[in-house]
């Protein structure tokens, strides 16, 4: 029996904001089950929800702030997972949506960023047109639809003439003043 595109997006709204609280619960009730393992290691709830913690301090040294992109390149294995959790637990981001973005032909430049909603997170995207380009948010919005999973969509698309950038071509962390402007120029992926 198929569940419908809204069962499935009801049961992906109800999920915890970051993939890391799974894990907390579970380091609660039952700290010394086992929670990853390979091969012979095994790592406890305990000690996992501790590794994300540990790593998400390293990854904040090295200067991963909230909404910076970070990409990962390993086997599959604990230290991978671990990663994955830690990037997601200190709001940095891995940068598949913007290269979905960046990939649509009117785009030049563009940046995603995370937008607290009571219990959840949503997507925001700002990008910047190619000299001559012309392309709507909607238009955006729907292209990034047609190649991403229906939470990973922003809820919203703002173009932008530019977007600020660092010395060394970084998109600098936008401010909640940015993100959390409220017109709505596209709506859960889905054009209107």
């Amino acid at each position: 029996m198929q569940s419908s595109s809204v069962d499935l997006d009801s049961q992906i709204a109800a999920l915890p904001a970051r993939m890391s609280h799974v894990i907390r619960p579970w380091a609660q009730r039952s700290p010394d089950a086992a929670a990853l393992s390979e091969g012979v290691r095994v790592l406890t709830y305990r000690e996992l929800a501790q590794a994300i913690q540990t790593a998400g301090q390293w990854l904040a040294q090295q200067g991963v702030r909230p909404g910076d992109r970070v990409m990962l390149l390993g086997e599959n294995s604990i230290a991978l997972a671990v990663l994955v959790l830690a990037i997601g637990d200190i709001d940095a981001y891995p940068p598949e949506v913007e290269a979905v973005l960046a990939a649509h032909p009117a785009v030049a430049s563009c940046a995603v960023v995370g937008r607290s909603v009571p219990g959840n997170e949503e997507v925001v995207a700002f990008v910047q047109l190619k000299p001559g380009a012309t392309a709507t948010a909607e238009e955006i919005g729907q292209f990034a639809a047609q190649h991403l999973a229906p939470y990973k969509r922003p809820i919203e698309v703002f173009i932008k003439a530019s977007l600020p950038a660092t010395s060394a071509g970084k998109i600098p962390f936008f401010s909640g003043d940015m993100a959390n402007s409220r017109p709505k120029y596209f709506n859960n992926g889905e054009g209107q």
